[in-house]
């Protein structure tokens, strides 16, 4: 109920200091209308009491009252003192009625004025004091009529002017107490529901955010939880939860996270509260952030990542609010990256780089005498390009695993590029690493590779003196290796064809004669065609290695035949990996291309690259002619009468599938041994 006059405002909130919507505004109006009215009624009674001839009792207690009042306002105006001046003013009209009743009795009607009391009473006082209050005048007005009962009922009833002002004043005062009261209550509910309704619609939106929050943190993928001064736990979000294996919020609200998940280090020793991180930022609002935590989940536990960060309320920390990560995979990728990046991923042994690295760290007198062995692996080119490179991985694994036997656990073994190794042995002499390099060739001429047994070239240097240069010494240990490669080429070119056939053979029984015959048969047609004696050895190697190619083929399609024209396509690659494995030689060399062209037919159906007539290199067409004619006789025998099947088989191919004068040579040969 706001007052709207500017000046009766100003008078009925003490200068707008109460404006209407403070909470002390209704208060404050009602307790200045009431000085307000007591004064002026106590103001006309005295004038009444002076023109009438009043009792001087009364006079003076009116008096007093105006005074009183006129006093109690500016004090009121003064200080703002609600509560004391409601005091007052309820006193003041206890004293008055009390005055009134012992002195005037129920004169002029003033009976009446005790209704008003208890209402203002209630109005200004709080409920407890104002039933006090009115339970006291009730008890004083019930002991005074007891005493005065005669008395009071022998006062004469007169309608008088005061008579009339009494009960006007009396029932215009209650009325004006219950219309405030009725217009305050009605302002109040109005009041209560718009704060219920803003209330209400604070509710929604706090409710709204707090979904959205939850829904914010139970999408997150990194954990949370909060936590208040004392280390329990306020909430969590749904990641967290997994992480820590809780299934309910509940089970963790509460709880003293420090003690539930961070009491312990990754080896079971204690972490006191005072160390914990977490716990600091609980407690002096130190911010954290640790990458190599651990975290326990019962008795089990797992690295993690987390930041903890201090949380405020009004300046005042209250608590932190934890973030982490499950780190375990990051762990393992960064420990592969760091892994990786020193060592190769197929040996396991030092990378080039990390070796070089290792290299300048160990050049120190302490490790002197340092030697350095350098290693070339041979045939890993004949087996990527024979076998696959599968084959050619095992052989380098191999190869690595023979280095790490026969090394000590302090010396530095690294892959140096695709074949190649290099060793650095400190405190070990000259004699020393070359009785290690005699110890590897020996360990590695036990293993093999599918057929390729396992041989590396080695040489050494040592650095001696600190004055040494070690770039040197390494220049010397691969020249060194370089040398013995050199000088062993042709040995080790010959080990491995042998060991290629040998694994032929095995592979292939039938082979072995099939080639010496074919070596023969060529022998024969080279003589006839009155080749020289070192084109006929050409031949003759070339006849007897023509089928080495079948060394990759399965067994059981590797068996041509010949006899019915028919070949399986994986056994048609052989020309082509025979190629590959007599190219890489230098004594085979110069027969490569003959093994590769061994299938080709003279009217350029052959393959593998379909060649026709003299494109057809010469050694390729007599291999292919005595290759034909050993299939032929060990097929159907060798008598007078398959003789002449063979050379009509021979004649029937001539010119298609054969050279007609390579076919007219070899019938001439086989003529002259039926004569």
């Amino acid at each position: 109920m706001p007052v709207r006059h500017k000046s009766v405002r100003k008078l009925l909130t003490n200068n707008g200091r109460y404006a209407p919507g403070h909470a002390e505004y209704r208060r404050v109006v009602l307790l200045n209308v009431i000085i307000l009215l007591f004064m002026m009624v106590a103001v006309i009674f005295l004038v009444l009491n002076l023109l009438g001839s009043g009792s001087p009792v009364m006079i003076a207690a009116n008096a007093s009252a105006a005074f009183l009042c006129a006093l109690l306002m500016a004090f009121f105006h003064r200080t703002d003192k609600v509560e004391a001046s409601s005091y007052i003013i309820v006193g003041l009209i206890f004293c008055q009625l009390a005055v009134m009743l012992l002195f005037v009795g129920n004169q002029g009607a003033t009976i009446t004025w005790i209704g008003v009391f208890p209402a203002a009473a209630f109005f200004l006082l709080d409920r407890k004091k104002a039933i006090l209050a009115v339970s006291v005048f009730l008890i004083l007005l019930a002991v005074y009529l007891a005493v005065g009962f005669e008395t009071f009922a022998a006062t004469p009833e007169v309608f008088t002017a005061r008579s009339v002002c009494n009960i006007l004043g009396a029932a215009l005062s209650l009325s004006f107490l219950v219309s405030y009261f009725d217009l305050s209550r009605r302002d109040s509910m109005r009041d209560a529901l718009k704060k219920n309704e803003e209330l209400e619609a604070a509710n929604r939106a706090l409710t709204e955010s707090k979904q959205q929050l939850r829904l914010i943190l139970d999408s997150t993928a990194e954990a949370i939880f909060g936590l208040d001064g004392e280390g329990r736990c306020t909430f969590c979000n749904a990641s967290c939860l997994e992480l820590l294996g809780f299934s309910s919020e509940d089970e963790l609200i509460g709880q003293d996270m420090h003690k539930l998940i961070h009491s312990r280090r990754r080896d079971g020793t204690p972490i006191e509260r005072y160390e914990c991180d977490i716990i600091r930022t609980c407690m002096d609002g130190t911010a954290s952030h640790v990458d190599d935590g651990f975290f326990w989940r019962g008795d089990t536990g797992f690295d993690v990542a987390y930041h903890s960060y201090p949380q405020y309320k009004d300046g005042v920390l209250v608590g932190a609010v934890v973030t982490f990560t499950d780190n375990t995979l990051k762990k393992i990728h960064d420990a592969q990256v760091r892994y990786f990046s020193s060592h190769d991923a197929l040996t396991a042994l030092l990378n080039r780089s990390y070796f070089e690295t290792t290299l300048r760290r160990m050049d120190v007198q302490h490790n002197l005498p340092l030697s350095v062995i350098m290693g070339d692996l041979n045939g890993l080119k004949l087996t990527n390009d024979v076998f696959g490179h599968a084959a050619g991985d095992e052989l380098l694994i191999k190869a690595a695993e023979i280095l790490k036997k026969v090394c000590r656990e302090n010396d530095v073994i690294a892959r140096f590029g695709g074949d190649e190794f290099v060793i650095l042995l400190p405190r070990t002499t000259r004699d020393e690493a070359q009785a290690v390099i005699r110890q590897m060739q020996d360990l590695l001429s036990r293993e093999k590779s599918n057929v390729i047994r396992c041989s590396m070239s080695l040489g050494c240097d040592t650095k001696e003196h600190p004055s040494e240069s070690i770039d040197v010494v390494m220049k010397n240990a691969e020249n060194r290796m370089y040398q013995d490669k050199s000088r062993n080429r042709n040995k080790v070119d010959a080990d491995m064809i042998n060991a290629i056939i040998m694994s032929l053979y095995s592979k292939l029984p039938p082979e072995e004669q099939h080639s010496l015959n074919v070596s023969e048969y060529c022998r024969a047609i080279g003589e006839a065609m009155g080749l020289s004696a070192s084109e006929i050895i050409l031949l003759r190697r070339a006849g007897l290695l023509h089928d080495i190619g079948k060394v990759v083929v399965d067994s059981g399609i590797a068996v041509e035949s010949d006899l019915c024209g028919q070949d399986d396509y994986t056994g048609r690659q052989h020309p082509a990996v025979g190629f590959r494995i007599l190219n890489l030689f230098d004594s085979t060399v110069s027969i490569a291309e003959a093994i590769y062209s061994h299938h080709e037919h003279w009217d350029g159906s052959g393959y593998p690259r379909g060649l026709k007539g003299p494109e057809i290199p010469l050694m390729a067409r007599i291999i292919a002619v005595a290759g034909h004619y050993d299939h032929l006789r060990r097929a159907i025998g060798e008598t007078a009468d398959t003789t002449q099947a063979i050379i009509a088989d021979l004649q029937k191919a001539a010119g298609t599938r054969f050279d007609p004068n390579i076919v007219d040579i070899m019938i001439g040969i086989l003529k002259r041994q039926i004569i």
